[in-house]
């Protein structure tokens, strides 16, 4: 009886000690980058997004585009990307389009400050693109400790091509499960 009892305690601490090491990810919308495309979707859909129809049909499996606002403005195009075997999501981006030059500039600052404010425990890199814009790599790390749940990426970018348009873009990249996406992927070779 006794054995079988510390049996159960150390299970249970093993899976609390492994959920506290390795069960968090990094959030989106206020939802974590984890679990299948279609929960994701649903918790999106709850939260005012709306499923791109038109758009996801020139898509490759593995992406899914959704219409919508993004901490307060209205997003171009609002992508998240899963790995299309287990359909696990461990990416997302949103992009703002068509907008002046200072626009851009104050929704980065504005974007970057919010994100800053939100996570109290990263580490910012900012740097400037070819192009003499602003761009910032955020690592996000679980609070009081040095494991970090994902990296947030943004910048504006300068399409090179006719019409010349920028755009402003936000991406968010969890590390466990592109970790493993990325395995996935090596094993494959």
């Amino acid at each position: 009886m006794a054995r079988n009892s510390m049996r159960l305690v150390f299970s249970l601490l093993v899976v609390l000690f492994s959920h506290n090491l390795w069960g968090q990810h990094l959030n989106m919308f206020g939802i974590p980058l984890n679990g299948s495309i279609d929960n994701f979707t649903t918790k999106l859909v709850s939260k005012g997004l709306k499923v791109d129809r038109e758009f996801n049909k020139q898509l490759p499996n593995g992406v899914r585009a959704f219409k919508g606002s993004f901490s307060g403005y209205f997003a171009s195009q609002i992508l998240i990307f899963y790995d299309p075997r287990t359909k696990t999501v461990f990416k997302g981006t949103v992009n703002f389009t068509d907008l002046a030059d200072q626009t851009l500039l104050e929704m980065y600052g504005d974007l970057k400050a919010k994100i800053h404010a939100k996570h109290e425990n990263i580490l910012f890199f900012d740097d400037k693109n070819d192009d003499g814009f602003p761009k910032c790599e955020i690592n996000v790390y679980k609070p009081k400790t040095d494991t970090c749940l994902g990296v947030i990426n943004m910048g504006i970018l300068v399409m090179k091509v006719y019409p010349f348009s920028k755009s402003l873009y936000i991406s968010y990249e969890d590390n466990i499960n592109v970790e493993k996406f990325t395995k996935q992927r090596s094993d494959d070779l």
